[in-house]
This record gives structure tokens, C-alpha cells and sequence, in this order.
């Protein structure tokens, strides 16, 4: 099935995560951990890149990278006024460095 270009151009932030998505699924997880985090910091007013960047560098076993990217989102959910989602956020971040992120979010399991 081809893709047919809808009416609207897409913005930078969407064709980048769907690069990010393609190269996922092509298995090359270092690239797409590489396009999340310059899409993090070009979209650095989007809390859900950010938790997308940190899922992305706890997988691949960056620890610390995730902490901060995770830390980055809690505080822009915060600031956003989003206290569920920054609760939701805080969640994900103690699931990944307990290593006990559910399977959708690690190829690892």
C-alpha cells in the first residue's frame, strides 16, 4: 500500500517522528534514539518527544540520559499545568530505572 501525501504539508516535529518510527521498526534503534534527541531539542516545548527520547534511552541502557530526559518532561507537564500527566510521566521514569517498563515501551523483553 503507497502512501499518498495528504492536502496539508507535514511540520518538521511530525516528519521526524515518523522517521523516527520507520527507522524503528527497520531495527536501527541507534538512529532512531539520534533523531528523537534532536527532535527533543528542537521541540523543547513538547513534553511527550521528551518521554519519547527517555523510553528510547532507557531501552538502550542509557540511564543517565533517561533520568534528565525524563526530568525535562515532568517539569514542562508541570509547567503546562498537566499534574496527571506529569504524575504519569514521574511513573514511567521510576518503571524504567526499576527496569520494569511494560513491554510495549521495551524491545528488551
Amino acid at each position: 500500500m503507497r502512501h499518498t501525501p495528504s492536502d496539508q504539508p507535514l511540520n518538521s516535529l511530525e516528519t521526524a517522528l515518523r522517521r523516527v518510527r520507520r527507522e524503528r521498526n527497520r531495527g536501527h534503534h541507534r538512529k532512531a534514539l539520534l533523531l528523537l534527541r534532536r527532535a527533543a531539542f528542537e521541540a523543547k516545548e513538547s513534553p511527550g518527544v521528551w518521554t519519547r527520547y527517555a523510553l528510547c534511552c532507557a531501552e538502550e541502557g542509557k540511564s543517565e540520559d533517561a533520568a534528565r530526559a525524563f526530568s525535562q518532561a515532568v517539569w514542562l507537564c508541570q509547567r503546562d499545568g498537566s499534574k496527571k500527566r506529569a504524575h504519569l510521566t514521574l511513573q514511567l521514569a521510576s518503571d524504567a530505572k526499576a527496569g520494569t517498563l511494560p513491554r510495549i515501551y521495551s524491545r528488551r523483553h
